[in-house]
């Protein structure tokens, strides 16, 4: 017999009835001979639970009780509380994805992605920016006279 098999038969059965192929088996084999012992213990512990008498109730049990079960029920909210708490919730995630919608659309892009006014102006200040950097456009060579001019402008 296979150990599955037999920790199935030593569950299922009774101590006193264990059959004589299951004997023969826990006899040669060590961990099933150890699932057995457990098993007995286990069983053993819940006959002496079944035999132990239920205590009675003491006085003022089931107002103590009663009294109990009130508080949580109010702890724990009525379901038009939740279910405000719950469309509040909802309202303001709805409220934050709209604004967010709005901001993205109305904000200038800054991704690669732009508009063809922005992408214009994106391109115009670098021709600026590149023109200051000019050594002959620069403004100490526009404020210099050029050689050979007077100042009235006559030669």
């Amino acid at each position: 017999m296979r150990c599955e098999e037999v920790r199935e038969i030593l569950v299922e059965s009774k101590p006193q009835e264990i059959p004589a192929p299951v004997e023969e088996h826990l006899s040669a084999c060590a961990g099933c001979q150890e699932y057995a012992r457990s098993w007995r213990l286990v069983s053993a512990g819940f006959e002496v639970l079944t035999e132990e008498r239920v205590p009675d109730a003491s006085l003022g049990f089931a107002a103590r009780l009663v009294r109990r079960l009130e508080e949580a029920r109010q702890g724990f909210g009525s379901g038009a509380e939740i279910w405000e708490r719950a469309g509040r919730r909802f309202v303001y995630a709805a409220l934050l994805l709209t604004l967010t919608m709005l901001l993205a659309l109305l904000l200038p892009s800054s991704g690669p992605l732009r508009e063809s006014a922005a992408a214009d102006l994106y391109v115009a200040q670098a021709d600026i920016a590149s023109a200051e950097n000019d050594p002959v456009l620069s403004p100490e060579t526009a404020l210099a006279p050029w050689p050979g001019a007077s100042e009235n402008g006559k030669k």
